[in-house]
């Protein structure tokens, strides 16, 4: 589904077939792949390629991968989203075995890696009670922090 984000309405939607081939679609490419649905649905929506104009989009973990933000990068469209950390090509370094927070990691302790072969592309490790994981293109590398009072939900919210 590819939605307006100014206006939250959908533009363009596609149901998942299965493993089979759509009858239109007779190459010899798996095209019923997350990053392909993404790209037709991207090619039909968008303008053609502007030189200078980038655009983004925000995945979620079933669909963000490694070969996806390449694909976007060639299409000039950063993205950001979570992901799954046994995508392939995600940074190995970036995988955690622990599945639970360890008590020596304080919350909200980043990691972050640069793609050797593509500086525009980061792997980031954000700890809350679990590891998330997220793959960004574009975005910026710089720390910051932002502490708010939180009032009557902190005490929910906590570890």
């Amino acid at each position: 589904m590819t939605c307006c984000a100014t206006s939250s309405y959908c533009l363009r939607l596609e149901v998942y077939c299965g493993r089979e081939q759509h009858t239109q679609e007779m190459q010899s490419a798996d095209h019923n792949t997350a990053p392909s649905a993404i790209m037709r649905n991207l090619e039909a929506v968008l303008p053609p390629q502007s030189d200078g104009i980038y655009r983004l989009i925000v995945t979620d973990r079933y669909y963000t991968s490694v070969q996806l933000a390449y694909q976007l990068l060639q299409r000039q469209v950063y993205c950001v989203g979570t992901i799954q950390d046994d995508r392939q090509g995600f940074c190995d370094a970036m995988k955690e075995k622990n599945r639970n927070r360890p008590r020596s990691i304080a919350h909200g302790t980043t990691r972050m890696a640069v793609a050797k072969n593509s500086p525009q592309m980061t792997s980031l490790v954000w700890w809350a009670r679990r590891p998330v994981q997220m793959l960004a293109t574009g975005a910026s590398r710089s720390t910051e922090s932002c502490c708010m009072y939180c009032g009557l939900f902190e005490a929910a919210y906590r570890y």
